[in-house]
């Protein structure tokens, strides 16, 4: 049994490790030393020359596409394939001051909500308190400690009041 599990594990790893032998990793050149990175309603900078090692930025949101650009307009597009699960990407950016590797994850959504869904069900949510919560706040309200701490009870507003 021990001989059967040791040639499937080893059959796996040689799998992965063909894999990510066939797997390039996208180049871009940054002349000026830095990027910008789009993503679903942001755009952002970032200087490779103040990175040691690698950039990681990721994502939990329902994005399918991030560009990351030069200054001349050259793009890498990353698609998420397989929402809502887990996809990493690797970008090398090779610029005059040296070269960084940006890691991006489409981390794993555990909704996968679309805007249109957002903007139906908008002002249709309705949050309630039980009652035995609502009670345990207000008793911890006016302890030495609630009293006290700020961080905790919201002491202003006609409610509290």
């Amino acid at each position: 049994m021990s001989k059967i599990f040791n040639s499937f594990i080893l059959l796996i790893f040689s799998f992965h490790q063909i894999q990510a032998q066939n797997t390039k990793t996208p180049e871009i050149w940054a002349e000026s030393d830095s990027i910008t990175i789009k993503e679903y309603g942001y755009t952002y900078r970032h200087s490779i020359s103040k990175t040691k090692d690698t950039l990681s930025y990721g994502t939990s949101d329902n994005l399918n596409i991030i560009k990351i650009i030069n200054d001349n307009g050259d793009t890498i597009v990353l698609k998420h394939k397989n929402p809502p699960f887990e996809e990493k990407f690797y970008v090398k950016v090779n610029s005059p001051k040296g070269s960084v590797v940006i890691e991006y994850n489409f981390w794993e959504s555990r909704s996968n909500l679309t805007n249109e869904y957002f903007t139906k069900n908008n002002g249709k949510v309705n949050i309630e308190l039980p009652g035995a919560f609502e009670l345990a706040n207000i008793v911890y309200s006016i302890t030495k400690d609630g009293l006290q701490n700020r961080n905790r009870i919201f002491h202003e507003g006609a409610y509290y009041q």
